[in-house]
């Protein structure tokens, strides 16, 4: 199994994902994430949702970024009916605006933008690398590797798997997905389980192989350096995190957002 996730070269004179040191991304992953988890006004996350955008569309994989906006529009839109359905029979809206509803896929689409570059803009190796930097145990680090080397081995799982119906004739579109559930599940889904059960077995292994946990004095094959293109990353992020949390305290949140703050 291929351990470690190849990137494109890009020019070193730019500030690109690629070239940004791998322990930058994972504090403003990680402070991002809890900004957009802790804050509930609306003018806040749309903040963190804009920057958070700007962030991952500077990966340059606008085919992922496509198909998985997609899936969570397609969530959005199921969740917001579901919501329009029963508050037609049982009126629990009320007065309440349906922004409340909107508020949960803001934070998600922020995390996944935070997490996408970790997982196709960065190598697995320095990772692990950068969160033993950091002095964390093993079964602290160890996963969260594991769960980022996993996504985009699913996404090649998925490519895979489509392909292989294309070839046995079968046309995947949302038509044949409503008409033929059983068929779908059966070239899809079911071989997506197996092959995901499968890849989190050889993730496992592969850590094995590669020693980690057994010896805390294992060096990497390549140094981290931290430049000042990180630096100034980092400080900008700090600083929208530091502007989203003074909207959230000082600006007035219209009436009809009041229930965003239950």
């Amino acid at each position: 199994m291929q351990v470690l996730y190849a990137t494109n070269h890009t020019n070193n004179h730019y500030i690109t994902l690629d070239n940004i040191d791998i322990r930058a991304k994972l504090l403003i992953t990680c402070v991002v994430s809890i900004a957009t988890i802790a804050i509930s006004s609306i003018y806040a996350q749309c903040l963190l949702f804009a920057s958070s955008t700007i962030y991952v569309f500077a990966m340059r994989r606008n085919d992922i970024l496509i198909v998985t906006y997609a899936i969570i529009l397609f969530v959005a839109i199921m969740a917001f009916g579901c919501m329009l359905i029963i508050d037609y029979f049982m009126n629990i809206m009320q007065d309440r605006s349906y922004i409340i509803v909107v508020i949960p896929f803001i934070r998600l689409i922020t995390m996944i933008n935070m997490i996408l570059p970790l997982a196709f803009a960065s190598k697995i190796q320095n990772i692990l690398t950068a969160l033993k930097s950091f002095n964390l145990p093993v079964f602290i680090y160890l996963p969260i590797a594991v769960m980022v080397r996993f996504i985009p081995s699913f996404t090649n799982d998925i490519k895979q798997l489509i392909e292989s119906i294309k070839i046995r004739g079968i046309n995947l579109n949302l038509i044949n997905i409503i008409k033929h559930p059983i068929i779908i599940t059966r070239y899809l889904f079911m071989p997506l389980l197996f092959r995901t059960f499968r890849a989190s077995e050889e993730l496992g292994v592969a850590a094995e192989l590669k020693g980690i946990g057994l010896n805390n004095n294992i060096s990497s094959y390549k140094k981290l350096l931290w430049t000042n293109k990180d630096t100034i990353i980092v400080i900008i992020f700090t600083i929208i995190t530091i502007l989203s949390l003074c909207v959230q305290v000082y600006i007035e949140i219209p009436e009809n957002f009041k229930s965003l703050h239950r």
